[in-house]
């Protein structure tokens, strides 16, 4: 295992990315951060374009991204973010009678795949904030096209 506050080793090419992920909530983006007092990375609200393409997100959402070098570990960028989340979501309830939340999680690989662990106390916390954990892992080859 990883010890805690390590960085990957640097042959191992690869990035981390997570982020928290609110979405499906009535209430414009903003109430999400006044009620939470989190300050999000990223919000949209439905039919905003995403990016420069001409797609368009189909509901509202509210990211925070962790700010950890992105070749740090998986359990110490979602240990960072929960260290920012409130112990429960149910506040939302004032401002949206529904919504979702999800842990996003990206990894980057070049060469070898860094450690996928969380421990039980950060499992714990994700569901405390009734949300899902969404890895995605992209094995890019030597030269980092995907081939």
């Amino acid at each position: 295992m990883t010890a805690q506050g390590t960085a990957l080793a640097d042959d191992m090419k690869s990035e981390v990315r997570v982020s928290i992920v609110l979405a499906e909530f009535v209430c414009d983006p903003g109430a999400i951060e006044g009620v939470l007092g989190v300050r999000p990375s990223k919000t949209w609200r439905a039919g905003d374009r995403i990016g420069k393409s001409s797609r368009t997100y189909r509901v509202n959402g509210w990211a925070l991204q962790s700010e950890l070098p992105k070749d740090r570990a998986l359990q110490e960028h979602v240990d960072w973010l929960l260290a920012r989340m409130p112990r429960s979501l149910q506040a939302l309830k004032v401002v949206s009678p529904s919504w979702t939340a999800e842990v996003s999680c990206v990894v980057y690989v070049v060469e070898q795949v860094p450690e996928l662990h969380l421990n039980a106390k950060t499992i714990g916390r994700i569901a405390e904030l009734g949300a899902e954990i969404d890895i995605d892992l992209y094995c890019l080859g030597e030269d980092g096209d995907g081939g």
